[in-house]
């Protein structure tokens, strides 16, 4: 009881936690016979061997705790899978193996990044299994109290002006609006840091800017030629539910060989525990079909009648308010609902959120009717796009959903244990 009372105090009068809850789905499944590497961002895919291209740029200090995994099946007894928390080529503590079970989690230990390390997903395979999906999910908790980050990665075209999506961990595009993605809740854009592995020479060099709503903005950061450690740039930039937000990379003078890199940026949200989860798609909407929560699909394959096929597992926090991009509006009197599903542990999942976008409109918000909406620990999400009325296809179409671990909860007790 005393143990009991400390931690309620603890919770009562530090509040000045942020956990931030990091989900992450395989759109490719793990070898069977080697080992695979993989990024804990959104929708990824998998690799034979470690890159930084492939992890998230720690913008700054955080710690990485509580890891769940789920497979898309139980592999047979005797055989499995481990899942290893990577920093810049370094395996860790934090790891979960599943042999004869699905689903698995560490909730005890704990790993600390540095600003500049790189985390990754390393997963070990034993006794040959079955080739599986996965679904993984991690908290971050920031040196800093109050500060979340957004994550990037790019491969740029020798002195191309690309443009680079945040919130998952693949590519870039030299369409700007294949990159967009709408802020779900107010927030301020503080910081940005970016590291290139390869640097450009002469007088060429990398600049790397915050755009808002297909403007340049204040903030960027300049990597200039011979430079491949991290570089780092702090303003403001301040965003508004439903503003759009992506990176632009280009070399203002000369040019620069192809390169891999990661970027990373440092955001303030109005209240402590705020974070932000979402999508970038570039691809057309699959009327009635299943996607995922976060990630990016770049095909209709990647939208899937079966939604077990596409659900990605929670880890604990609120969902309070959520933003919607669309190509095209729907026309006329027509309509689609884009619903976040919630499956809670045992459960069957349901609508808990409806982004609706009707007639002439590109855009979409929401917020929960019946707060808080709530993610459960084990539980499952996806999306799910139902169309009314014949509507004219969305295209691509994103979304964005702010979300909350409230101080104190279980998550904020990890913290302070």
């Amino acid at each position: 009881m005393r143990r009991l009372s400390l931690f309620l105090s603890l919770a009562a009068c530090c509040s000045a936690y942020t956990v931030q809850v990091i989900p992450s789905f395989s759109n490719a499944t793990l070898s069977n016979s080697a080992d695979t590497w993989s990024s804990p961002l959104g929708n990824v895919v998998v690799y034979a061997a470690y890159s930084p291209q492939y992890c998230a740029l720690a913008p700054e200090g955080f710690t990485a705790q509580n890891l769940r995994l789920t497979l898309s099946a139980a592999p047979a007894s005797g055989k499995g899978y481990t899942l290893l928390v990577n920093k810049t080529d370094v395996d860790t503590t934090l790891k979960v193996p599943l042999s004869g079970v699905q689903s698995g989690s560490d909730v005890t230990h704990r790993v600390h990044f540095a600003q500049g390390d790189y985390f990754c997903y390393h997963f070990t395979e034993q006794g040959s299994p079955t080739a599986l999906y996965y679904s993984a999910v991690v908290d971050i908790v920031p040196d800093t109290p109050g500060h979340v980050f957004l994550f990037g990665q790019f491969n740029s075209a020798a002195g191309a002006l690309a443009y680079i999506p945040l919130t998952y961990a693949t590519g870039t595009s030299n369409t700007e609006s294949n990159t967009y993605f709408p802020m779900p809740g107010t927030a301020t854009v503080i910081g940005i840091a970016a590291q290139v592995q390869s640097a450009c020479t002469g007088s060429a060099y990398w600049k790397m800017m915050v755009r808002k709503n297909s403007g340049d903005t204040s903030l960027f950061v300049n990597l200039n030629a011979g430079v491949t450690t991290l570089q780092t740039a702090s303003g403001s930039v301040g965003f508004t539910a439903g503003q759009l937000i992506n990176i632009a990379a280009e070399v203002p003078a000369g040019s620069c060989v192809v390169t891999t890199g990661g970027i990373s940026l440092v955001l303030t949200m109005p209240t402590m525990g705020q974070f932000i989860v979402g999508s970038v798609r570039n691809s057309n909407v699959v009327n009635n079909d299943y996607a995922w929560v976060t990630g990016r699909v770049t095909g209709g394959s990647n939208w899937n009648g079966t939604e077990s096929f596409v659900q990605q597992i929670t880890d604990g926090f609120q969902v309070t308010a959520a933003a919607l991009q669309a190509t095209t509006a729907p026309g006329g009197t027509a309509y689609y609902d884009f619903y976040l599903r919630n499956q809670p542990p045992g459960g069957s999942a349901s609508n808990v959120l409806d982004l609706h976008l009707s007639g002439s409109n590109t855009t979409a918000t929401a917020t929960p009717t019946s707060p808080p909406l709530n993610m459960y620990i084990g539980g499952l999400m996806s999306i799910q796009a139902v169309p009314s009325g014949s509507p004219t296809n969305p295209g691509q179409t994103e979304w964005g959903f702010l979300c909350y671990v409230p101080p104190s909860d279980s998550h904020f007790l990890e913290v302070m244990r």
